[in-house]
């Protein structure tokens, strides 16, 4: 007797009958179905806010602080005299700056209308100021203006040739 050689499973041999019958009534089913959606005509309410005609920056902002980097780094709130030597003194200095006294000391307006205003001697170590305009961005606030003060030492530009080439 001879031995036949099957090759794959005996229940294969009737799959691709069934799947090509199944695909078929899919798409019939899908062809004779009706997926479209009606069409609607409702008003969609959208409320946006109001535009008042507006002035200049400065004059939209709330407040503005001031802060000075003395050429030794130090900082301080500009006008007074006591140095700023921690991140909590900052933030109490910002939040002293910004209290409404009807308030009862909370501040009364918020960061991205605060002007703030940096101050720093050309002299000053430049991460000082780096990391004040990191910590007020952290905090929220957006309006920042850092301006450099002083001669600088050096020749132009703070270049030790004097600003000519080499």
């Amino acid at each position: 007797m001879r031995r036949r050689v099957t090759r794959g499973s005996i229940g294969l041999g009737g799959l691709t009958p069934l799947l090509d019958t199944l695909f078929i009534l899919i798409f019939a089913l899908l062809a004779l179905s009706d997926t479209r959606s009606a069409v609607r005509a409702e008003p969609v309410r959208i409320q946006l806010p109001a535009v008042e005609p507006g002035g200049d920056e400065r004059s939209r902002l709330a407040r503005s602080v001031e802060f000075e980097i003395t050429a030794d780094s130090t900082l301080r709130v500009a006008g007074r005299e006591a140095a700023l030597g921690s991140w909590a003194d900052v933030d109490a200095a910002l939040a002293d700056s910004l209290a409404d006294p009807a308030s009862a000391g909370r501040a009364a307006v918020v960061p991205e209308l605060v002007r703030v205003e940096i101050r720093a001697d050309r002299d000053s170590r430049h991460g000082v100021a780096v990391e004040l305009l990191q910590h007020l961005r952290l905090r929220g606030f957006v309006n920042v203006e850092l301006i450099a003060i002083g001669d600088a030492t050096g020749g132009t530009f703070g270049s030790s040739s004097g600003g000519e080439q080499r």
